[in-house]
C-alpha cells in the first residue's frame, strides 16, 4: 500500500479527536475511559507527527503474497521506525475495538439518561404543575381562613359582650335579691309593728268597756241618787216647815244626780263612739296585719324567684365564661392555623419555583445528554471506520 493510503486513517483519526474533544467539553466528568483512549490517540498520532519528522512514511508492498513493511527516505531503510509503526498499528486496532464498544456503551447509557431526565422533566412539570395548583388552593383557603379567623373575632367580641352582660346582670340581680331581703325585713317589721298596734288598740277597747261599765255603774249610781232625793223631797214636805232645809238640799241632791246621769250618758255615747272606733281600728288593723303577712309572704316569694334567678345568672355567666375561654381557645387555634397555612403557601411558593428551576435543569441535560448521544454515535461511526482503516494495514 502507498503512503496515500494513510490518508483515509489520518483523516478517521482527525474526526475521532474532533469528536472526542466536543464530547469532552460536553461531559468531561461523566467519560474518564473516552479520556483514556483519547490520550492513546493523541500519543499514536504523536508517533505519526515524529515519523515525518523524520522524513519517514510508512508503506507497505506485497511481494510474493507475502507482506513486508519498508520505510522510504532518501532510500535508505528504517527497521526501527518500522516496528514502531507495527507496534502502533497494534495498538490502534486495539484501542480502535476499545473505543468502538465504548462509544456504543456510551450511546446506551447517554440514550438511557436522556430518556430517564425526559421522564424526569415531565414528572418534575407535573410535580410544578401541580404545586401551583397547590398554591392557588391554599390562596382559596387562606381567603377562607381568614374570613373564618374574622367570624371568630367577631365572634370573640360578641361573647365578651355577652358576658359582660351576664355580669352585669347578675350584679342587678344580686342587688335585687339584697334589695328585697331589705324589703322582707321591713315587713316583717312592718308586720309587727302593726301586730303590736293591734294589741294596743285591743286593749284600748278592753279598757273603753271598763270605763262603759263603770259609767254605767255611775248612771245607776245617779239614778239611785235621784231617786234617794225624790223621796226625800217626799219627806220634807210631810214635815212641813221643819222639813223646807232638807227639801232645798234634797232638790240640789237630786239635781245633781240628774246632771250626773246627763254626763253619764254623754260618757256612754263617747265611750260607745269610741269603743266603735276602736273595734273599726281593730278591724282594719287586723286586715292590715293580713295584708301584711301576705305582702310578706308575695316578697319572700319573689326573694326565692330572685334566688332562682341568680342561679340561673350564675350557670349562664359560666357558661359564657366557658364560651369565651373555648372562643379564645378557638381563636389561638386560629391564628396558629393561619400561621401554619402561610408558611405552607410559602414553602409551596418555594417548591413551585425549585421545580421550574429543576425541570429547566432536567431540560438542559436533556439536550445535553441528546447532543452526548449524537457525538456517541459519530464517535462510534468514526471507530468503526477506523477500524475499517486499521486492518487495512498488515503487520
Amino acid at each position: 500500500m502507498s503512503s496515500k493510503n494513510y490518508t483515509p486513517l489520518l483523516s478517521t483519526i482527525s474526526g475521532v479527536m474532533a469528536i472526542l474533544v466536543a464530547i469532552i467539553a460536553i461531559a468531561s466528568d461523566a467519560m474518564p475511559a473516552v479520556l483514556v483512549y483519547a490520550l492513546l490517540i493523541v500519543e499514536g498520532l504523536l508517533l505519526i507527527t515524529l515519523a515525518r519528522t523524520n522524513g519517514k512514511l510508512l508503506a507497505m508492498v506485497e511481494e510474493d503474497s507475502a507482506p513486508q513493511a519498508v520505510a522510504v527516505s532518501h532510500g535508505q531503510s528504517g527497521d526501527g521506525t518500522v516496528a514502531k509503526y507495527q507496534a502502533f498499528i497494534k495498538k490502534m486496532a486495539n484501542i480502535s475495538q476499545q473505543l468502538a464498544a465504548s462509544s456504543e456503551e456510551l450511546t446506551a447509557n447517554t440514550q438511557q439518561s436522556a430518556d430517564s431526565a425526559i421522564k424526569i422533566a415531565e414528572h418534575v412539570g407535573s410535580v410544578s404543575q401541580g404545586m401551583e395548583d397547590q398554591v392557588k388552593d391554599l390562596n382559596t383557603s387562606m381567603e377562607a381562613i381568614d374570613g373564618i379567623f374574622n367570624d371568630i373575632i367577631a365572634m370573640t367580641e360578641k361573647a365578651d359582650t355577652a358576658r359582660q352582660s351576664a355580669e352585669d346582670m347578675a350584679t342587678t340581680a344580686h342587688e335585687g335579691a339584697y334589695q328585697m331581703e331589705q324589703a322582707v325585713e321591713m315587713m316583717g317589721s312592718i308586720e309587727k309593728s302593726v301586730h303590736e298596734s293591734a294589741n294596743m288598740v285591743n286593749r284600748l277597747g278592753e279598757q273603753s268597756e271598763a270605763i262603759g261599765q263603770i259609767v254605767e255603774s255611775v248612771s245607776s249610781i245617779a239614778d239611785q241618787t235621784n231617786l234617794l232625793a225624790l223621796n226625800a223631797a217626799i219627806e220634807a214636805a210631810r214635815a212641813g216647815e221643819a222639813g223646807k232645809g232638807f227639801a232645798v238640799v234634797a232638790e240640789e241632791v237630786r239635781k245633781l244626780a240628774a246632771e250626773s246621769q246627763e254626763a253619764a250618758k254623754h260618757i256612754k255615747e263617747n265611750i260607745t263612739s269610741i269603743q266603735q272606733a276602736t273595734q273599726d281600728t281593730v278591724k282594719a288593723m287586723e286586715q292590715g296585719t293580713a295584708e301584711v303577712a301576705r305582702g310578706t309572704e308575695s316578697i319572700r316569694q319573689v326573694g326565692s324567684q330572685f334566688g332562682t334567678i341568680i342561679e340561673k345568672i350564675d350557670h349562664i355567666q359560666g357558661q359564657m365564661n366557658g364560651i369565651t375561654s373555648a372562643v379564645d381557645v378557638v381563636s389561638q387555634g386560629a391564628e396558629k392555623i393561619v400561621f401554619a397555612v402561610d408558611s405552607m403557601d410559602e414553602i409551596s411558593r418555594k417548591v413551585n419555583e425549585s421545580t421550574k428551576v429543576i425541570s429547566g435543569e432536567t431540560q438542559q441535560q436533556s439536550a445535553s445528554n441528546e447532543e452526548i448521544a449524537a457525538a456517541s454515535l459519530a464517535l462510534a461511526n468514526l471507530a468503526e471506520e477506523m477500524q475499517t482503516e486499521v486492518t487495512n494495514f498488515r503487520v
